[in-house]
């Protein structure tokens, strides 16, 4: 089972300790410190708890986290989920869980994200909850998809 809380500082730092492998690493975080410098709203109190949920298992323990953006035409989705916890279902779990959430808050507003088109195994899982790809794109030096909810 897993339960949404507020995005707690505490959490926020546990999640820069993550660290993904091979081409996954570019979702690693800097350190907490180099996210403060570089002002990431994960360590601003009021846009952390305004943006950020974070996703705990029956243990308590953090296994992922979202972040939400309320635009004007749209709500874009960021999703995270703890390395060791990858592949095994939990962020079909929380995207079911943070569309069900941005419905009740937002109402029909179109959901979207965003992943690397190598990232295969996040694809499966995105489709598998209902999002379809939109459009490619190069973002910097990453080939992105843009993917909705439908």
């Amino acid at each position: 089972m897993v339960k949404r809380v507020q995005m707690s500082k505490n959490l926020a730092k546990e999640i820069t300790s993550w660290k993904y492998e091979d081409e996954c690493g570019i979702y690693n975080l800097p350190s907490w410190e180099q996210m403060k410098i570089n002002n990431y709203a994960l360590c601003d109190d009021t846009l952390r708890k305004e943006l950020y949920n974070a996703y705990l298992n029956s243990n308590d323990e953090l296994i992922g986290f979202t972040r939400i953006d309320n635009f004007p035409t749209d709500i874009v989705i960021g999703i995270g989920v703890k390395p060791n916890k990858c592949g095994k279902g939990i962020g079909e779990e929380i995207l079911k869980m943070t569309i069900d959430m941005c419905k009740m808050k937002y109402g029909d507003k179109p959901i979207k994200l965003q992943v690397a088109t190598w990232n295969q195994r996040a694809i499966n899982c995105y489709r598998n909850v209902g999002f379809t790809s939109i459009k490619t794109y190069m973002d910097e030096d990453l080939e992105l998809i843009e993917m909705e909810y439908l």
